[in-house]
C-alpha cells in the first residue's frame, strides 16, 4: 500500500513536470511568435520609411537638377528657344514618373514575395529552431532579391539620368552653336557697318579737304586781287600827288616870273 502511494506520488510529480514543461514551451513559443510578428512589422515599417526616403531623395535630386538647368537657361545671354526651355522640365517629369514606377514595381514584388512567404509559413513548436533557420534563410533570400531589385532599379535610373543629361548637354551644345553663329553673323554685320561708316568718314574727310583747298585758293586769289587793288589805288594817289605837285610848281614859277617883270 505504501509502495502504491509512492508510485502515485512519483507519477503525479512526473505529470506536473511535463505540464510545467509544456506550459513553459508554449509560453516561449507564443512569446517568440509575437516577437517575430513584431519584428516583421518593424521591418515593414522600416522598408516603408526607406522607400519614402528614397522617393524624397529622388524628388530632391530631380528638383536640384531642374533648378540648376533652369537657372543656367535663364542666365544665358543666347537666343533661347521655348522648346529647349521646356525640355529640362519634361525630362525631370519623365525621371520622376520613371522613379515612381520603379518604386511601385518594387513594392508589388515585395508584397508578392511576402504573400508567398505567408502562404508557406507554418510554425511548429517542436521544430521551432528549424523554422527559425528557414526563416533566416528566407530573410537572406528576400534581402538579396530586394537588394538586386534595388540595384537594378538604381542602375536603370542612373542610365536614364545619364541619357537625359546627355540630351540636355547636346541640346545646350546646339544652342551654343546657334548662339556662336548668331554672334558671328552679328559681328560680321557690325564689321560691315563699321567699314561702311569708315568709308563714309573717309569720303567726308576727302570732301572737306577738297573744299578746304578750294577755299584756300579762293582766299589766295582774293588776297592777290585785294593787293593789286591796293597797289592800283596807291599808284593813282601817287599820280594825283605828282600832278598836284607839278601844278603847284608851275603856279609858283608863274608867280616868280611876274614878280621879276614888275
Amino acid at each position: 500500500m505504501h509502495a502504491m502511494i509512492n508510485d502515485n506520488a512519483v507519477r503525479s510529480s512526473n505529470c506536473y513536470d511535463c505540464n510545467k514543461c509544456a506550459t513553459t514551451r508554449s509560453e516561449y513559443n507564443d512569446r517568440l511568435t509575437s516577437l517575430l510578428r513584431r519584428n516583421e512589422e518593424l521591418e515593414v515599417e522600416l522598408q516603408n520609411e526607406q522607400r519614402l526616403n528614397q522617393r524624397y531623395q529622388i524628388k530632391t535630386n530631380v528638383q536640384n537638377i531642374l533648378i540648376k538647368e533652369l537657372t543656367t537657361i535663364v542666365e544665358s545671354d543666347s537666343d533661347r528657344n521655348k522648346d529647349n526651355d521646356l525640355l529640362p522640365i519634361k525630362n525631370a517629369e519623365r525621371v520622376a514618373e520613371f522613379s515612381m514606377e520603379i518604386e511601385k514595381t518594387k513594392q508589388q514584388q515585395r508584397q508578392q514575395q511576402r504573400g508567398n512567404d505567408n502562404e508557406h509559413e507554418f510554425l511548429d513548436p517542436l521544430n521551432l529552431n528549424h523554422d527559425d533557420n528557414d526563416k533566416g534563410v528566407d530573410d537572406d533570400d528576400d534581402d538579396m532579391t530586394q537588394s538586386l531589385s534595388s540595384d537594378e532599379s538604381n542602375n536603370e535610373l542612373l542610365v536614364l539620368l545619364e541619357k537625359e543629361r546627355a540630351d540636355y548637354f547636346e541640346n545646350k551644345n546646339e544652342s551654343l552653336k546657334r548662339s556662336v553663329d548668331t554672334f558671328k553673323c552679328k559681328s560680321s554685320e557690325r564689321e560691315i557697318r563699321h567699314a561702311i561708316s569708315l568709308r563714309n568718314m573717309r569720303n567726308q574727310i576727302e570732301s572737306l579737304e577738297v573744299q578746304l583747298k578750294r577755299n584756300s585758293v579762293q582766299l589766295q586769289l582774293q588776297e592777290v586781287e585785294e593787293q593789286e587793288e591796293r597797289m592800283n589805288q596807291f599808284e593813282v594817289e601817287n599820280i594825283k600827288l605828282k600832278l598836284k605837285l607839278t601844278h603847284y610848281r608851275r603856279h609858283d614859277e608863274k608867280n616868280s616870273t611876274s614878280t621879276r617883270q614888275n
